[in-house]
Order: structure tokens, then C-alpha cells, then sequence
């Protein structure tokens, strides 16, 4: 005695038990997910970052910076500033720095453009840049030939206010007494009255006459 079996009978039984369960899960699969990428009302944003954006312009502006003492050591000066948010710092239209060390040493500069930091501490001279050391002497001894004025000229200089400090990686001009120097950059400490140059050096010095 044989048994016949209906496949296909059997087939659309079970389809018709396990179809029902099947989309029930799979519609709970689709609705988990799309609780978990519908933010809940009220949840805090996901934080985002910063826009480098101007928050505020100032037209013929003058920043100033003091030492702890209350003395004025710099001015910052411009026809247009462009505040910016996000990191303090600010673009400047035809630029003008005039600075004092603590010893008295002046310096003064300017530019097309310029980048002052959020500190006032850094001023970066974009297009014809120029920085003039003006001669100076310490009170305690005779006049030296490095105590001459100083100009410092390129595309882009980097001027450190408060330390009388300049540097540049790219290509300058440095011109003093006697002295006519071109280089691929350069770092210059107003303080020691030191030059260092770099890259591809020329020019002339004529040593004053004894």
C-alpha cells in the first residue's frame, strides 16, 4: 500500500501558515529602523563643526596691545577688518603695525593685506609687505654699525609685534647702512639685532670707514 503526497497541496499550506510571520517580521525590521533614523522630539542636534564665517566687519579700525605694566607696545591699524568667528581671527585691508619694545626699539610696517591672530600677537603682511626697524642705541654703550634703521620688503612677512621678531619663507630684501641683501627667507630678531638668511644669498656689504 503506497501513500501519495501532494507537494504542491502541501507547499501552499505551509506559505499560507509562515507568509503571515514572515512580513510581520519584516515589517518590525523596517519599523525598528526607522525609529532609530527619525531623531525623537526634542534630542539634542548632533553637534556640528564651526563655520569659518565673518560675524563682524569694523572700517578704519585701530586693535591696541599693552604689557602688564599698562604700557601701549603695539598698534594694529586698517581700512576694512573682517572679524571671524570661529577661531578670533581677523583679515585686514591695507594693514599698518607700529610697535615698542620694552627697551624702546620702534619698528613699523605695512602691507596690502594682512591676518592678525585672535591674541594680537601675530600679523602675517601679505602683498608688498614692508617692515622699517628705526635706528636705535642701547643707553649703555656707543653707537654700533647694527644700530643703524633697517628695512625688511617681500611678498609675505611674518611680524611678531611684542618680540620685534619678522621671518619669511619666501624671497626678501633686507637694506640697511651699507648693507643690500637678497634671500629665499629669512628670520630677524629685533632684539639681538640678529639676521639669519636663507636660501640662495646675495648682495653686498660695504663696512662703514673707520
Amino acid at each position: 500500500m503506497s501513500a501519495r503526497i501532494d507537494w504542491r497541496a502541501l507547499g501552499a499550506t505551509a506559505l499560507s501558515t509562515y507568509l503571515p510571520a514572515t512580513l510581520m517580521a519584516v515589517l518590525a525590521a523596517g519599523t525598528w529602523w526607522l525609529v532609530r533614523q527619525t531623531p525623537m522630539p526634542g534630542a539634542p542636534a548632533a553637534p556640528s563643526a564651526p563655520r569659518h564665517v565673518v560675524d563682524h566687519e569694523m572700517r578704519r579700525f585701530s586693535a591696541h596691545r599693552f604689557a602688564p605694566d599698562g604700557s601701549r607696545r603695539a598698534v594694529v591699524q586698517g581700512e576694512r577688518l573682517r572679524h571671524y568667528m570661529d577661531d578670533g581671527t581677523s583679515l585686514i585691508d591695507a594693514p599698518r603695525v607700529h610697535a615698542r619694545d620694552l627697551q624702546g626699539r620702534r619698528l613699523n610696517a605695512r602691507a596690502q593685506k594682512g591676518w592678525l591672530s585672535s591674541d594680537q600677537s601675530e600679523v602675517k603682511l601679505l602683498g608688498g609687505a614692508l617692515v622699517e626697524r628705526e635706528a636705535w642705541t642701547p643707553p649703555d654703550r656707543p653707537a654700533q654699525a647694527g644700530d643703524g634703521p633697517l628695512t625688511l620688503s617681500g611678498e609675505a612677512l611674518v611680524l611678531y609685534p611684542s618680540e620685534q621678531r619678522v621671518r619669511s619663507a619666501l624671497p626678501v630684501s633686507v637694506v640697511g647702512p651699507g648693507l643690500h641683501m637678497q634671500a629665499g627667507g629669512m628670520d630677524h630678531d629685533g632684539r639681538t639685532g640678529q639676521t639669519q638668511l636663507s636660501g640662495g644669498v646675495r648682495g653686498r656689504y660695504d663696512p662703514p670707514p673707520r
